[in-house]
């Protein structure tokens, strides 16, 4: 460094033109020189500017203001004044690199300051990169299907023979794309370099160069004259299209969400176990993200709690999955299994097809053509009155399928201002295509009802909205449930987007007496008869679960017996409006007048 503070020296000290004989010795320094293309006059600028921060001994000598350190320049140099000038405009590499900093707009009264990763790179010691620099990755050690691999393959050679491009990596959040976007840079010779949304262009340019890093932004991003500079550069989309305005060739690529086979290798691969061990977990349609993710908490899990972490896979799947939800949908613990349902067998039959159905969504896409180009997901109806099991129906769908349950909150989600709606709706969708849960819309009638005739504003947006949702459920990648009591008061549009119509009618007495066997205790007083209890009172199963829980009160640690049978369902009766003869309760109608106190 000595002979660098020897340079200031000299140049202080100047009382004319000087020759360029004293060659930086800094390695940073050099570095800088080559990096961003500085003169000497350039050098020389920085090297003052920054003398205060190299020897502290120079911070009374040197000059602070952009003029005084011209006119030293100036006379050490001999340049005319127009020509040192221009060394410090918006275009010059000292600014347009962000290598030197002044407190206002340029002028001669400005004071000049040399940014802090500067001047310490210049003494050798570099603090890391201003930006996060993604961890790399190398094409062939990604899980990838072979057409997305051919594809990416392609790609990276055109922009190695142009030298220029920009990326645009279209996909899910949690798909791949960074790692993919940081194997692009690395066939590239490259890094990649995160960019936040409102990142300093001239900082950016500045760590790009000195790191050779290609930046990766987020679509809407400004890209400024990055591209220009650097060649390059990544772009994370979404799954729709996105406009990007650079002067340089824009290549789209695709970031499918990987297939079944794709996903055991990743499952296994991260876990460190055999394909045999991972169960249906694999049928979880996470991307490479998601499943990295998801395997760390398993792990932390298993360190907690104890355990093989494989043992903990269900939780950490729906822990990572409900992070990005926000509001307006509500996580719903999937509790019941098929053999849980007590249905008809034509409700069954649905059912058993509406899993069949969504197992192999994936394969659906692959083996149809043109016409089906829309028919991506699922939808469900799920109709019959209260009670009857429609929202037990949809945790058993979601469980069956390895996926989480998520109910939409329409009072989160239905908002008086116009678009607001549509924007809820629209997050929420965008969310369970990313994470694939199930959806479920209860009362849904709410929601898809009837289009009306046009009256006024609020019959216009109300149908707006009703239009959004048929586009937006036709479109959806994913299983989609729509629960209601009455299917006649949902638009006759939805009913053709509609894949699988299941009718949950009320049980019959055989029905019943079945759901009063799982619902009741163990052991039952000798009085309990449960064939009469269902023929004489046709319940849903969900008043019978009402009469249940009050009769398990009422019994407090005791056998249930017949009379706290009875008087759990006379308050279910009672509670929803029903008549009822009090000869229908046979010989408990005395107990039943004693718990009324008449």
């Amino acid at each position: 460094m000595r002979r660098e503070l020897a340079r200031v020296d000299a140049l202080l000290s100047a009382r004319g033109a000087i020759t360029d004989d004293a060659r930086s010795h800094l390695p940073g320094l050099l570095r800088m020189v080559a990096v961003y293309g500085l003169s000497a006059f350039d050098r020389d600028l920085l090297l003052v500017a920054a003398a205060p921060e190299l020897d502290a001994r120079y911070a009374e000598r040197c000059p602070s203001t952009l003029g005084a350190v011209l006119n030293l320049l100036i006379d050490a140099y001999g340049l005319p004044r127009g020509g040192a000038l221009s060394r410090t405009g918006r275009e010059a590499p000292l600014v347009k690199n962000a290598l030197l900093a002044s407190d206002g707009a340029p002028s001669a009264k400005a004071t000049i300051a040399v940014p802090s990763p500067v001047w310490r790179r210049m003494l050798g010691i570099d603090g890391g990169c201003a930006f996060e620099l993604i961890a790399r990755h190398v094409l062939s050690g990604l899980v990838l299907d072979d057409d997305t691999r051919s594809r990416f393959e392609r790609a990276i050679a055109w922009a190695r023979d142009q030298k220029r491009a920009v990326f645009v990596l279209r996909g899910a959040p949690g798909g791949g794309r960074e790692a993919l976007a940081a194997a692009l840079a690395e066939a590239l010779e490259k890094r990649a370099m995160r960019l936040p949304a409102t990142p300093d262009l001239a900082i950016a340019l500045r760590e790009a160069k000195w790191f050779d890093a290609i930046p990766v932004v987020a679509e809407g991003t400004d890209l400024g004259a990055l591209v220009g500079e650097l060649g390059y550069a990544i772009v994370i989309a979404g799954q729709r299209g996105v406009v990007v305005e650079a002067d340089l060739p824009v290549v789209e690529l695709e970031v499918s969400a990987p297939a079944r086979p794709q996903r055991e290798q990743l499952w296994s691969r991260t876990l460190g176990v055999e394909p045999a061990r991972l169960g249906s977990i694999v049928e979880r349609r996470l991307g490479p993200g998601r499943v990295i993710a998801a395997a760390r908490r398993a792990r932390d899990l298993a360190a907690t709690r104890g355990g093989d972490p494989i043992d903990h896979l269900g939780v950490a799947c729906r822990l990572v999955s409900v992070d990005d939800v926000g509001s307006g949908a509500d996580h719903v613990e999937a509790r019941f299994g098929l053999d849980d349902l007590v249905v008809p067998a034509a409700t069954r039959r649905e059912l058993d097809l509406a899993i069949a159905w969504a197992r192999q969504l994936e394969q659906i896409g692959k083996r149809t053509g043109a016409h089906f180009a829309t028919a991506a997901g699922l939808a469900c109806l799920f109709w019959g009155p209260p009670g009857t099991g429609k929202s037990s129906a949809a945790q058993v769908l979601a469980r069956e399928l390895g996926l989480e349950l998520f109910r939409v909150d329409l009072s989160r989600v239905v908002d008086k201002y116009v678009g607001e709606t549509e924007k809820h709706l629209s997050r929420i969708f965008d969310q369970a295509e990313a994470h694939h849960f199930v959806l479920l819309f209860d009362e849904a009638d709410a929601l898809f009802g009837r289009r009306t005739e046009v009256d006024d504003a609020h019959d216009r947006f109300a149908n707006i909205e009703t239009s959004y949702l048929l586009q937006r459920l036709e479109v959806h990648r994913g299983v989609t449930v729509l629960a209601t009591n009455l299917r006649s008061n949902l638009d006759p549009a939805f009913l053709r987007r509609l894949q699988i119509t299941a009718e949950f009618p009320l049980p019959g007495a055989a029905e019943r007496v079945e759901l009063w066997r799982r619902l009741l205790p163990s052991p039952l007083a000798h009085d309990v008869d449960l064939e009469l209890l269902a023929a004489r009172f046709p319940l849903a199963g969900g008043d019978l679960r009402n009469a249940v829980l009050a009769a398990i009160v009422l019994a407090g640690n005791a056998p249930v017996e017949m009379r706290h049978l009875i008087i759990g369902l006379w308050r279910e009766h009672a509670r929803s409006g029903r008549l009822v003869d009090g000869n229908e309760f046979g010989p408990w109608q005395h107990e039943l007048k004693a718990w009324l106190g008449r």
